[in-house]
């Protein structure tokens, strides 16, 4: 799948997945310390919430076809790629 062929709402929904990986992965010393640590437990959360709205990790996965406890694992494991993620059928990330 290429970013430029999904429908807005797609990548709008890929963009508020790929701000939430970059918070959880930004190194602390590129900005204030307490905001990136902020930052990545705000990320940490948002990921491990079971809620299922809109908004939420679980409810953006299931809209983008994708399987957050895949995607939970990969992270767990500090192997996931996005673009890769995302070129893939939405549950087969491995």
């Amino acid at each position: 799948m290429i970013i430029e062929d999904m429908l807005p709402y797609r990548k709008l929904y890929v963009a508020v997945l790929e701000n939430a990986l970059r918070d959880l992965k930004r190194p602390v010393g590129m900005h204030k310390p307490a905001n990136i640590k902020r930052c990545k437990r705000s990320a940490k959360a948002w990921f491990n919430s079971k809620q299922t709205g809109f908004n939420a990790f679980v409810g953006i996965c299931r809209f983008l076809n994708l399987d957050p406890d895949k995607i939970r694992d990969r992270i767990s494991a500090g192997k996931v790629d996005f673009k890769l993620l995302l070129s893939k059928r939405g549950n087969d990330i491995s």
